[in-house]
This record gives structure tokens, sequence and C-alpha cells, in this order.
């Protein structure tokens, strides 16, 4: 039974980090070590993870000037001694048989990326996203089996639902990107795929995913760095392409998902920003400067009328044009 290390960053968390440990300390699997690291919390976070740790004396806690949640979850990662790592947020919180169902997977060398199915948690429902079978496969096969819907159902771009060896996160200095205020997340797992040679999931939707309202949530909100930190997601899977064989059904199945995550960075550009209509224009002719945009424009293969006309007018450098098209898809905040 090998140590798994759960790295907590706390940023105001007052209401939401004991729920978020006690997840932890009540799973039925007994080597783990919880690090949860306050990020600077100029609420009542400190004084909670104060009773935390007369409760649990074993709970590490970091305390730092505040320097983001990368930057946070990065502090945790480097104070981790186990050998096997899940970054859960503050918010969110696990079943009690989580890591006990995936540590179990992991044994004999089974698999270097373990993953659990999900719960999407609103204020009034649940929704479940998880598999019907449990599957452990070769990198590439698994991949180009199941990287589509995955995609899809938040399980391979949420990065609490697994577990990451922190032999392979040590050696080849896998870290989340302080630079990246968003897309963070998928960032850093699109990072660590590269560098493992097996992957599993199991059936069951252990990880309690809390969703927030509109305007809450950084992806319902405008940021000006979206865009750019998309693109990010981009490079990470033309890296990942590199040593991983995909068939040209998945390849175009994810070219054409990541064309649509950058795009919908611009089309909250033109509904929740207060930027000018020339700025906008700016930010789509810096897009088309990319030459990793350029590339993925051209190869990739339109599944809809809406991506068809975007593809129509960005493969033509029509700037003012598809400025036109989310003036008119998208109301403009005032």
């Amino acid at each position: 039974m090998e140590k798994i290390s759960v790295v907590i960053p706390a940023y105001n968390s007052e209401t939401t980090v004991k729920r978020a440990v006690d997840s932890v300390y009540a799973q039925d699997y007994e080597n783990i070590e919880v690090i949860v690291v306050n990020d600077g919390s100029p609420d009542n976070t400190g004084e909670v993870l104060e009773e935390l740790k007369n409760i649990h004396p074993d709970l590490v806690v970091i305390t730092k000037e505040n320097g983001g949640v990368s930057a946070a979850r990065n502090d945790g990662i480097k104070a981790a001694t186990g050998k096997w790592l899940m970054t859960l947020d503050a918010d969110d919180y696990i079943d009690p048989e989580a890591l006990k169902w995936m540590e179990m997977r992991t044994r004999d060398g089974a698999c270097e990326l373990i993953m659990c199915g999900l719960k999407l948690v609103y204020d009034d429902r649940s929704e479940f996203f998880r598999p019907e079978d449990e599957v452990i496969d070769e990198k590439s096969a698994f991949l180009d089996e199941m990287m589509p819907w995955l995609y899809d159902n938040h399980l391979l771009t949420t990065h609490s639902n697994k577990l990451y060896d922190l032999d392979i996160i040590r050696r080849e200095e896998i870290f989340y990107d302080p630079e990246l205020q968003i897309n963070e997340d998928i960032d850093f797992v699109f990072r660590y795929l590269k560098h493992v040679d097996s992957i599993g999931i199991i059936k069951g939707a252990y990880l309690n995913y809390v969703q927030h309202g509109v305007g809450e949530s950084l992806v319902s909100t405008f940021r000006k760095y979206g865009v750019t930190s998309s693109l990010k997601i981009l490079r990470d899977f033309n890296s990942l392409r590199e040593n991983t064989e995909f068939s040209e059904k998945t390849l175009n199945e994810m070219n054409h998902r990541i064309l649509v995550h950058i795009l919908s960075f611009v089309g909250i550009m033109y509904y929740r920003s207060p930027m000018s209509d020339e700025e906008k224009t700016a930010v789509i002719e810096r897009l088309l400067l990319d030459e990793d945009f350029k590339k993925l424009l051209f190869e990739v293969r339109a599944k809809d009328l809406k991506t068809l006309v975007a593809l129509w007018l960005l493969r033509g450098n029509h700037v003012k044009a598809y400025h036109m098209l989310c003036r008119f898809m998208y109301r403009t905040a005032d």
C-alpha cells in the first residue's frame, strides 16, 4: 500500500476546506499524507486549518503569501513525500473509497496515471460522468480509443480525479504553470500525459466537483489571457502527439475540440468583456499570426456549420468578417 499525498491549495476557503480535508481523512485507505497550502488567505482559512491541525496532528499546513493557485499547488507537490499524488481543490471533496480503488489499480506497475469518474455538484442537482467499464492500457491505445469521450465528459481535463506518479513528476519536473491563471489544470494533465506509458480508469464516480454559478467560475468570466492560455493547450497536445499514435479519426476529433476550446474564449471576449471593437479585432489578428493555430486551422475538418463558417473566414484571414460574425453571435458586454 503506497503512500498517497493529497495536496489541497486553499485561498479564502474558510467555508469549504474542512469538508475537503475531512473527505481525505475519511478514506478507506491508511497510508495518506494531507498537505494544505494556505495561499495568503485574508479570511478565516488559517483559523480553520489550525482547528483541523488539532484534530489531525499529521496534517501538513504550509502558509505562504498569496501567489496564485498554481504556485500553491507547486509548493504542496514539492513538499509531498508519497509515491502517488492527488491535487484536490478546496471546494471539492472525494468519496470514502476513492483512493483505495484508484491505488489498487496502480499496483504491480499496471499504470502510471489512474483516473476515476466524477460528479458535477450544483446547488440543486448532481450530474454523473463515469465510464461503463474499467480500462487499463498502453498510452497510445488508451488515448486513441477514449480521449475524445474523456474530454467531452470532463474526465480528462479535470485534474483532481487522478493519481499521478510523483517519481515521474520529480524526474520530468512537471509542475503547474504559475503564468496560467486559467487552463492551468488542462495544461498540467496534458504535459504529464506525455511522460507516461500506461493509463487506467475505474468505473466509479468518486470526485465531487463543485460547480459555481455563472460569473463566479473562471471559465464563465472574461479573462484577458483566456485566448493566450488556450493556445498553450494546443501546443501541449501537439507535444503529446510526438510520442502518441493517434488514428486520423481521433486526431481530427481532438483537433476539433481544441479549436472550439480556443474559439470559445474568443466568444467570451465578445459577450463578457469591456474591450472595444478595435481591441477585439486585434486579438483575432494576433491569433491568426500564431503558427500552431494556423496549422490547426488547415488540419482540422469541420463537424458542423458553425465551425465550417469560422474555418472559412479564419483560413482566408477575413478578420473583419469574423469580428462581425462574433458580434452577431455574441451579445457584447455593457
